[in-house]
């Protein structure tokens, strides 16, 4: 039986088995893998069930994650406020009044 099979640029006449084979060579591993795990979780209700526990978990995991990346940046922050206002403290007290207006009466 002969069938329409896309080569190229043009429509070119082949045997339907090699309209499959030649599919399955030009395709990607990976899009292989892809199409193989939707068809599984179709199909599979255990299949289904696993892959709703793995995203789940993955999902608990990264929202910890981001939890622990918040706090971390909060006490940075908290620590650089710190440093910064100890900074400005220690600044004013090297700057003494007494000695501004001791200087402008010497003009």
């Amino acid at each position: 039986m002969l069938a329409q099979v896309w080569e190229g640029a043009a429509m070119v006449p082949a045997r339907v088995g090699q309209g499959v084979s030649g599919l399955l060579t030009r395709t990607s591993p990976v899009g292989l893998i892809a199409t193989g795990v939707a068809v599984g979780l179709l199909v599979s209700p255990g299949l289904r069930k696993g892959a709703r526990r793995l995203l789940v978990g993955g999902t608990k995991v990264g929202l910890t994650a981001q939890e622990k990346v918040k706090s971390n940046a909060l006490q940075v922050k908290k620590g650089w406020q710190d440093i910064l206002a100890e900074a400005k403290a220690k600044e004013q007290k090297n700057v003494n009044p007494a000695s501004i207006v001791s200087m402008t009466e010497n003009d």
